[in-house]
């Protein structure tokens, strides 16, 4: 199993997941990761035993995550993602004896 699995990936809302959890794992297991979301943003990515042990092969979990996440993001460059637009406040911070 290699990562361009991810790409197919199943998605899964929570519930459906909860009352299929069986059939999540043997996906998981046989097609690859499987993404579970919650109103619609995901959540977390159920894969097998064997590769996950693989993605952390001495790694902490947290550098695992974030090969995992980085190979993810390769494989799917295609995707454009639209984000939010951000503000900044560039306004002085307000001091003690200031009234707002």
């Amino acid at each position: 199993m290699e990562f361009s699995l991810i790409a197919r990936s199943r998605t899964w809302q929570l519930q459906e997941a909860k009352n299929k959890f069986s059939e999540l794992v043997r996906r998981a297991r046989e097609e690859g990761p499987q993404v579970v979301t919650v109103r619609g943003e995901e959540v977390a990515v159920v894969v097998d035993a064997n590769t996950f042990l693989r993605l952390e092969d001495g790694m902490s979990q947290g550098d695992a995550i974030l090969r995992f996440m980085d190979l993810w993001a390769s494989e799917n460059a295609d995707i454009e993602l639209e984000l939010p637009a951000r503000t900044v406040d560039l306004s002085p911070p307000l001091k003690l004896d200031d009234e707002p």
